[in-house]
């Protein structure tokens, strides 16, 4: 499932900012927000239902063909607005910040864990996990925002200098 819709996700995101770019400059970074913005929900449906296992697995599946689709917009707006001797360096920046935060916050998440006594508590891991998932997907959503209105901007003044 990951796999999958982790592939669809990501060339669907790309695909829809492309379309819709050319009546609205922002489109990527909407798609970035909207991906972020559903994301959330379906995280915590997964994680706060402790119920049901298909609920859960419908739900994290279906997260997980939304939550890609920031990824394909997020480095085609890097590119659009890097020289190409830069975007290299760019890239590589975004993919060293994404994976020592993925590194490095299981850790953060064993902690809060264990302040909160998640191991007499089971339950305790979802709402952590929700709690984590919050942070990062509505935590985004702001800097989608203000990358939107950054990278409208240059696009503008692209089409103005050609």
């Amino acid at each position: 499932s990951l796999a999958i819709c982790g592939f669809i996700s990501s060339l669907s995101g790309g695909l829809i900012s492309d379309y819709f770019e050319k009546k609205n400059k922002r489109a990527k970074s909407i798609v970035c927000m909207f991906s972020s913005f559903m994301a959330f929900p379906l995280t915590a449906a997964c994680c706060l239902n402790q119920g049901s296992f298909w609920f859960s697995i419908i739900a994290i599946t279906l997260k997980t063909l939304l939550s890609g689709g920031f990824s394909s917009p997020a480095i085609t707006m890097m590119q659009n607005t890097t020289s190409s001797k830069d975007q290299g360096n760019i890239i590589s920046s975004h993919m060293f910040y994404t994976t020592i935060v993925a590194t490095l916050t299981p850790i953060l998440f064993g902690l809060v864990s264990n302040i909160f006594g998640a191991a007499s508590d089971p339950k305790i891991y979802g709402y952590v996990l929700t709690l984590f998932a919050g942070l990062g997907y509505w935590g985004s959503i702001p800097f989608w925002f203000l990358a939107g209105k950054s990278y409208e901007k240059y696009m503008i003044e692209q089409e103005k200098d050609n």
